[in-house]
C-alpha cells in the first residue's frame, strides 16, 4: 500500500489529503473558504528550528541522501535537468553515494523542434547525463532516457477525471508528463522515488521564518500519483535537510545590510522562490555544472521569425506547445482540450495556495 502523505489540510474541524478535495468543496460550496485551512506538514510541524550560520548543506544532504536510501533499500531519481532534481544528482555524485536509478523523459511526443528546443530535459539534461556515464560517474545501467508516447498522453487524459490529477490542467499540459510517468511505475515498497527538493519561503519578520505552500509541490503527491507510485520530497519529510537549506538561504539574506526590510514577509510573498536558490550555494554550482556560461541548444529553429518571438513573450514554453498542437492536433490533445471540466481547472487554478504555519528559526 502507498505510504501516508507527508502533509494534510486542516481548518481545525475538518480535514483533507489532497488539493482535489479542496476544490471539489469549493465547487459545491461557492462561500468555502480556502483562507481558513493550514497546511500540515507533521515532519516539520514538531520541530524547533535553529539558527545555524554556516551551516554545512552538503554534508547534510549526504547523510540524509544516505538516510533516505537506508530506509528504503534503492533510490530513483526523476531528473529533468532542472535546479532541484540537478541538485540532488550533483549531491549523489559529489559524495560518491549510490543511486540505483536516474529516469529522465522526453515529454514532447509532437513533431514540433520549437517546443523540442525549449525542452530543458532534452536539450541539455540528457546531454549531461550521457557525460556522466561516459565519466563512470553513474552506470550506463542504470540511466533509463525515455521518450512519452502517444499513447501514453492519450491513455492519460482517457482516465475519468484526469483533470482532478494536478493544478496543470488549465496552465499547461506539458506538466501532465511527470504524472504519466509516475503512474506508469509499478507501485514497490523497496525503492525511494526522489522527486526534487522544494525552497520555502524565507522573510523576516520579527526574527526569521520560513512558510511552505501546497502549489509548491502539489501535483507529486496528487491522487494519481498515491494511487501508483510514491514519491519523496526531502524538504517536507527530513527537517535536518530543511533547516540547513533555510540556513544557507538566511546567510545570503544577511549579506545586504537592510535584510530585514528587503526580505520582509511583504516583500518576499511576491516573489517565486526559485529566486530565493541563488543563496545557496551548493545549489549554485550544481547548475553551473550543468549549464555552464552557455545557454541550452536550439535545434533547427529560426529564432527570428514573429511566431517564435511571439509565442514566447505572450504565452512562455506551455502555451508554445498549445500553439502548435492547435494547427496539428493530436487525439490526445483533443481529448485534453474538449473533455477537460474547465470550470473545475479554473477553480483550481484561480484558488489560493493553502500555507503551513510560520516555522520560526530561532
Amino acid at each position: 500500500m502507498p505510504r501516508q502523505s507527508p502533509f494534510y489540510f486542516t481548518d481545525n474541524d475538518r480535514q483533507f489529503q489532497i488539493r482535489a478535495q479542496l476544490v471539489d468543496e469549493k465547487i459545491k460550496d461557492e462561500k468555502f473558504d480556502i483562507t481558513q485551512f493550514t497546511l500540515m506538514i507533521p515532519q516539520l510541524d514538531a520541530v524547533e528550528f535553529q539558527r545555524q550560520p554556516g551551516s554545512d548543506l552538503n554534508a547534510v544532504t549526504a547523510d540524509t541522501l544516505t538516510k533516505v536510501r537506508d530506509c528504503y533499500g534503492k533510490s530513483r531519481l526523476f531528473y529533468s535537468g532542472g535546479a532541484d532534481s540537478q541538485f540532488l544528482l550533483m549531491a549523489h555524485i559529489k559524495n560518491k553515494l549510490p543511486l540505483d536509478e536516474v529516469r529522465s523523459y522526453d515529454k514532447i511526443s509532437f513533431p514540433d523542434p520549437l517546443s523540442r528546443a525549449m525542452d530543458e530535459t532534452v536539450c541539455t539534461g540528457w546531454e549531461y547525463l550521457d557525460q556522466l556515464v561516459a565519466a563512470r560517474a553513474l552506470d550506463s545501467g542504470g540511466v533509463f532516457k525515455t521518450l512519452l508516447t502517444e499513447q501514453q498522453y492519450t491513455d492519460f487524459f482517457s482516465q475519468p477525471e484526469f483533470w482532478k490529477y494536478g493544478s496543470s490542467s488549465l496552465a499547461s499540459i506539458s506538466l501532465t508528463a511527470n504524472m504519466i510517468v509516475t503512474s506508469k511505475l509499478q507501485h514497490q515498497t523497496d525503492i525511494c522515488n526522489l522527486s526534487g527538493t522544494t525552497t520555502p519561503f524565507v522573510y523576516y519578520q520579527d526574527g526569521w521564518n520560513f512558510r511552505l505552500t501546497d502549489k509548491q509541490f502539489e501535483p507529486e503527491f496528487s491522487g494519481l500519483n498515491r494511487q501508483h507510485t510514491d514519491v519523496v520530497n526531502i524538504t517536507l519529510e527530513y527537517p535536518e535537510f530543511t533547516q540547513s537549506y533555510v540556513n544557507c538561504i538566511i546567510d545570503g539574506m544577511e549579506q545586504f545590510p537592510d535584510y530585514k526590510e528587503r526580505f520582509s514577509w511583504e516583500q518576499m510573498i511576491t516573489k517565486p522562490t526559485g529566486l530565493l536558490r541563488r543563496f545557496v550555494p551548493e545549489v549554485v554550482a550544481a547548475n553551473g555544472a550543468l549549464w555552464g556560461p552557455r545557454n541550452p541548444k536550439i535545434i533547427d529553429i529560426d529564432v527570428t521569425t514573429p511566431m517564435y518571438h511571439r509565442a514566447l513573450q505572450q504565452h512562455g514554453r506551455c502555451l508554445v506547445w498549445s500553439w502548435f498542437l492547435e494547427q496539428y492536433p493530436t487525439d490526445w490533445y483533443l481529448k485534453w482540450k474538449y473533455n477537460t471540466d474547465w470550470e473545475w481547472a479554473k477553480t483550481s487554478y484561480e484558488l489560493l495556495g493553502v500555507w503551513s504555519k510560520p516555522y520560526k528559526v530561532k
